[in-house]
């Protein structure tokens, strides 16, 4: 025989070799090594056990319940550095399998995973820790199914919908310790907004004044519950924030827990000081739910909101959380509700920063409901609220309603009203939008009342040239001398009738205006430096 002859025939052999080696590694019968399930579960700890065990998943000359047994061992094999790459190998093994033989395998290990998912969350500990979640791995493993592109699991028997199912229903029992495990493959949220409303149908109940985790679940009920789903806690949310509003909850939990926090940190407060720590964490409490509100909406909490705010003996803080969970509700207030709003809007004994909440969100409610409204504010003796309250009109109204609200403001200096009022209304109308291609600009339409008119439009006319164009300053020059008297206030009214002259100079003064000329002079023509 040859040389070359004799190393082709070595090769062959040792070809030949490798194969048995590679097939005894993964106990193969040609020697008579069949792989047992304890091989399966030995090879859970093992440093080549993944591949093992993904080995055996793949081939069909295994039997079907070894195959199942192997897929499930890659499920439960514990992490390492960090990674749970037993889920990573069997997900990449299913992968790679055939619709039929991958159904081999999911057809059995599909039950093993809702039974694992369904078991009852470890209590905790003794010293109120909580040992690790032996249904994680497989409520990963489940995710990643489903979740795959294609699915992995077919609709063989109902086995896709079990499993969602079963995500479904692992996602809301002990969502609060199961949200902030840190060893998932997916969240709790990513899993929820996967399978969608039924996955978050049950959280309302939830729901207490107790909850940690009120926001997340409030985000998720808001994001992809269903109608029914959000009004159920939109109801819990009033009745939460109903009894933490209630003295038995300042009697008893309120105290009770500040209490506990002061012995927890040494802190002995007088009695005094304690009752403002209890209505301090009541505050934090009101706050959270009115959030939890906002994102949730609903009639009754919308309407429980508005009551609250228009309640004069609640807090200031607390009734401006309550106005601001109407953001983006304003569907949902109608009729009497609109009343009450403007009820807390114009009472001369609302704070400021609640009448500012009230007109934002009579700002969100249909136009027709409020313009005439609205307009009944301008004659209000505090001009503050009519500023707010033509704010409020003019982000609404289109350039053929501007010639009505200019003769809504003050005819004289008999009423008070406020330079920053000039200002502001001229930048607004000057931003309009023309209502139509032939329609007259809005700037245009001002220009008619800068010298003629009563006082308020007249000074929302001039007002609209503030840092303007120093090629208008001819239009208004011829007013200087104007005598037209502008409101006299009296202190407590802070109409700010005073301007820096010249503007900008550090040896400015004061000047006080007393008439339009005035304004002209020592406010807004000194302004207008831009070509």
């Amino acid at each position: 025989m040859s040389n070359e002859r004799q190393m082709r025939g070595r090769k062959g052999s040792m070809a030949r070799v490798a194969t048995l080696v590679g097939a005894l590694a993964v106990g193969g019968s040609a020697v008579g090594c069949a792989v047992t399930e304890s091989d399966v579960k030995r090879w859970e700890t093992t440093e080549r056990g993944p591949e093992k065990l993904a080995a055996v998943v793949k081939h069909a000359k295994y039997k079907p319940e070894l195959r199942v047994e192997a897929a499930e061992a890659l499920i439960r094999m514990k992490a390492r550095s960090g990674k749970r790459i037993g889920i990573d190998n069997l997900l990449a093994t299913l992968a790679e399998l055939s619709d039929s033989e991958r159904a081999v395998v999911t057809a059995g290990l599909v039950q093993r995973m809702v039974d694992a998912m369904g078991a009852e969350p470890p209590a905790k500990n003794a010293d109120g820790t909580r040992p690790p979640d032996p249904s994680v791995p497989f409520k990963d493993a489940a995710f990643g199914l489903v979740s795959h592109e294609p699915s992995l699991v077919g609709d063989e028997e109902g086995s896709r919908q079990k499993l969602v199912a079963a995500l479904a229903k692992w996602v809301q029992t002990d969502f609060e310790n199961r949200v902030d495990i840190a060893s998932q493959l997916y969240g709790i949220e990513q899993i929820a907004r996967f399978v969608g409303p039924e996955a978050v149908r049950e959280l309302p109940k939830l729901l207490d004044d107790r909850s940690t985790k009120l926001d997340r679940i409030a985000t998720l009920v808001a994001d992809i519950g269903s109608a029914e789903t959000k009004g159920k806690a939109s109801k819990r949310l009033v009745e939460i924030a109903s009894h933490v509003d209630s003295n038995d909850w300042f009697e008893k939990t309120g105290k009770e827990d500040v209490k506990r926090a002061n012995e927890k940190s040494g802190y002995k407060p007088n009695a005094e000081v304690f009752a403002k720590q209890v209505e301090m964490y009541r505050d934090q409490e009101l706050e959270k739910l009115f959030g939890a509100m906002k994102k949730i909406g609903g009639l009754e909490a919308a309407q429980f909101a508005l009551n609250f705010a228009h309640e004069k003996s609640k807090p200031e803080n607390r009734r401006k959380a309550a106005l601001a969970s109407l953001e983006g509700h304003g569907a949902e207030l109608k009729g009497a509700d609109a009343d009450k709003l403007f009820d807390i809007a114009k009472s001369d004994d609302t704070p400021d920063s609640v009448r500012d909440l009230a007109f934002a969100r009579l700002g969100e409610l249909p136009k027709k409901e409020v313009e005439k409204k609205l307009y009944s504010l301008f004659d209000n003796k505090r001009w503050k609220i009519r500023w707010v309250s033509a704010q409020v009109l003019l982000r609404s109204l289109d350039s053929t309603q501007i010639e009505e609200f200019l003769a809504h403001l003050p005819a004289s200096a008999a009423t008070p009203m406020g330079m920053g009022e000039a200002f502001t209304y001229g930048d607004l109308i000057r931003k309009i939008e023309p209502k139509g291609a032939k329609a007259e600009k809005p700037i245009d339409v001002l220009k008619r009342h800068i010298g003629a008119g009563s006082m308020g439009s007249r000074l929302a006319a001039i007002g609209a040239f503030y840092e303007g164009k120093k090629a208008d300053i001819p239009l208004l020059k011829p007013l200087e001398g104007d005598k037209t008297p502008v409101s006299k206030c009296k202190d407590e009214d802070e109409c700010g009738w005073v301007c820096d002259f010249p503007a900008g100079d550090p040896k400015a003064e004061s000047k006080t205006v007393a008439t339009i000329g005035d304004f002209v002079t020592f406010c807004v023509i000194p302004s207008m430096t831009s070509n």
